[in-house]
């Protein structure tokens, strides 16, 4: 009983480590995504691990790329682009930026940062 108890307080640091470290990479695939609408969330798993997701329609789109449709098949998709000028079109092809993937990959920085600060 001794050994559990001696060792509490470093898990209790250990914890909040990673939970403070899984709210950082939250908050980085937010300012990846730029979207306040559909804000990216941690899912905790019963394996004990983060799996960081968002709600947002698009994420997918905009994490590995594809094809993007009107929604109404007679209809064009009308944006404006970096230039300023507007382009009507049925389809158009966006890049992936892997936005989760980077805030994901900064994980480990997060969590050492955390628990240096612990002490």
């Amino acid at each position: 009983m001794k050994l559990i108890s001696d060792h509490r307080p470093l898990l209790i640091k250990v914890n909040t480590g990673y939970r403070r470290a899984v709210a950082d990479v939250e908050r980085e695939a937010d300012r990846n995504l730029s979207s306040s609408r559909y804000p990216a969330y941690a899912r905790w798993m019963p394996s004990k691990r983060a799996r960081i997701q968002t709600n947002a329609p698009f994420g997918l789109i905009r994490q590995w790329g594809g094809v993007i449709r009107p929604r109404n098949s007679s209809g064009y998709l009308t944006f404006k682009t970096r230039d300023g000028n507007w382009v009507r079109t049925k389809a158009s092809r966006q890049r992936g930026t892997q936005w989760l993937t980077r805030a994901a990959a900064t994980f480990g920085r997060h969590m050492t940062d955390h628990l240096r600060r612990l002490g």
